[in-house]
């Protein structure tokens, strides 16, 4: 079992822009096929929304 890396929404083992867009992708409702609740999780609170997007977004740009 793959550990928690924050950002990774789609499990691939980098945090990049894909990740962000499986984010939308599971907001939206469409049910990516590969989507990492703990990773997509970004700030802990236990719902995935755009907050979490933007967490990540700053993590691929080095702020997070």
């Amino acid at each position: 079992m793959q550990g928690i890396l924050p950002g990774d929404a789609n499990g691939d083992g980098v945090v990049n822009i894909l990740d962000v867009i499986t984010i939308a992708s599971y907001i939206m409702g469409q049910n990516p096929e590969s989507f990492v609740f703990e990773n997509a999780n970004v700030n802990g609170d236990g719902i995935i929304n755009i907050l979490d997007m933007v967490e990540t977004a700053n993590i691929i740009l080095g702020e997070g």
